[in-house]
């Protein structure tokens, strides 16, 4: 099984403040406005009292702190501080705009204060060379650790620890520890996080749970489960629910095994049903001289004269869109459903975690970046970022505010997170080229009529390819 945490279900804090009141705002001017706004109490636990507690890094006073100490640092290069941020690419644009909000916030004339944001490298090239690297970089939770031991994170600053640790979900804050020490700042949960999206027109709420009645009743009404198991994201969670170990030193599932064989037998029931209730190919395919969609689909229109989505499995990358399509009173959301592998029925297991913001400890303004870092994912930016992305936050407060609190999506996280695996570090290029993408090709194709010995010389020649 994956993570053994237990998500937290205490999403509000004692003595919260009111819900930040320009939640939805999403242009330049309605930014500005959710930025400048100071917060006017500052996060407490029930056995905290308001005097020992730290104060809001973010209040009048603490800025003022802060600015003094970014100034003892700029005096040190000549009252000029440089900060590179290696960033995820879905976020860049958005991010350089809360950035300029940043400077802005803390400019002072005793210093110059200028960011520059970049696609990121990766954690792997931090830790090869973290003198070289970015002074604040994005990774993801199972990187942490690595990342912690091999010198290249910087602990989070006392400044803003408290803060960090009592304003995120348990989980998130537990993702971001090595041995009780916080090295990274929360996010988000990472948006390629597999859970089960459903159209509550076709099913209901108790009626997700088995992927074959899911299927069944999709056919029934005309209708299909996506599930690309073409590509090899969607494909793992078979492999990983079969038991296929997971070897954290070169980073590669061991396909070549008998859970292999029967991972890869599961998939050739489902594939039964391809074009009867189930699509499991991500490639552009035609129909009636229609291009089938690479991505799910719930919007129903006459003129199309393709059978559509009831249910899918995908992250919440595409959320936005399927309630859109499907009307927000209409998208569930819920953990993945039980898959039968070797007769058993089993419950899916999946990648999974957070994106985190880490300070290298090699900066030569640790002080300035841990700000930067602390700004970025805090909660205004956090809701900010589930308004254009629909990323689910780990800021408790976020979650509780109107516009987030009701998303389906994050009960359904909620449920699913035992079933999660984080993927190592190990994972590198071989593996995503190794060849699954190529068995499911085949598989769905094929409709599942494959003998036994091919499957097993296929996963031989993935295994091999991973060597």
């Amino acid at each position: 099984m994956g993570r053994i945490f237990k998500k937290t279900t205490a999403l509000l804090l004692v003595g919260m403040m009111t819900i930040l009141s320009a939640a939805g705002c999403t242009d330049s001017e309605d930014t500005k406005e959710v930025f400048e706004t100071e917060p006017e109490t500052s996060v407490v636990s029930t056995s905290e009292t308001e005097e020992s507690e730290p104060a809001d890094p973010m209040s009048e006073k603490m800025i003022k702190k802060i600015k003094d100490k970014i100034a003892e640092e700029a005096a040190k290069t000549d009252h000029k501080i440089d900060i590179l941020f290696w960033d995820k690419s879905t976020y860049v644009e958005t991010d350089k705009e809360i950035i300029n909000h940043y400077i802005k916030k803390f400019e002072d004339d005793r210093y110059e204060l200028n960011v520059k944001t970049e696609l990121s490298l990766g954690a792997d090239k931090m830790i090869k060379s973290s003198e070289d690297g970015a002074d604040v970089f994005y990774l993801t939770d199972d990187q942490v650790e690595i990342c912690a031991k091999e010198k290249v994170l910087s602990p989070v600053d006392e400044f803003y620890e408290y803060h960090v640790s009592k304003s995120n979900t348990d989980n998130s804050v537990r993702s971001c520890t090595v041995d009780n020490t916080l090295y990274a700042f929360p996010r988000n949960i990472n948006d390629t996080s597999l859970i089960l999206y459903y159209d509550k027109r076709i099913f209901k709420d108790d009626e997700v749970g088995d992927i074959n009645q899911i299927i069944k009743k999709a056919d029934e009404n005309n209708r299909r489960v996506y599930w690309s198991m073409t590509n090899i994201w969607h494909s793992s969670p078979v492999f990983l629910t079969a038991g296929c170990e997971l070897t954290n030193d070169n980073g590669k599932l061991l396909f070549d095994s008998s859970e292999g064989l029967n991972a890869a037998k599961a998939m050739c029931e489902l594939a039964k049903y391809e074009d009867k209730g189930f699509y499991g190919t991500g490639a552009m395919r035609s129909n009636s001289d229609i291009d089938q969609p690479t991505m799910p689909t719930f919007k129903i229109d006459d003129d199309e004269d393709y059978v559509l989505d009831a249910a899918a499995i995908y992250g919440t990358s595409y959320q936005s869109v399927l309630r859109e399509q499907a009307g927000e009173e209409n998208l569930g959301a819920a953990k993945l459903p039980s898959i039968t592998i070797n007769g058993e029925e089993k419950q899916l297991e999946a990648f999974g975690g957070y994106d985190v913001l880490g300070v290298n400890a090699q900066t030569n303004y640790p002080f300035t970046a841990q700000t930067l870092a602390y700004y970025l994912t805090e909660k205004n930016v956090q809701l900010q970022l589930y308004e254009k992305f629909n990323t689910i936050p780990t800021n408790l407060e976020t979650l509780e505010s109107d516009l987030v609190k009701d998303d389906p999506a994050i009960k359904a996280f909620e449920d699913q997170w035992s079933y999660y695996h984080p993927i190592t570090t190990g994972f590198d290029d071989k593996y995503w080229s190794a060849g699954v993408d190529k068995l499911g090709i085949e598989i769905i194709q094929s409709k599942g009529e494959i003998s036994d010995e091919k499957l097993k010389e296929q996963l031989k020649t993935i295994q091999s390819n991973m060597s």
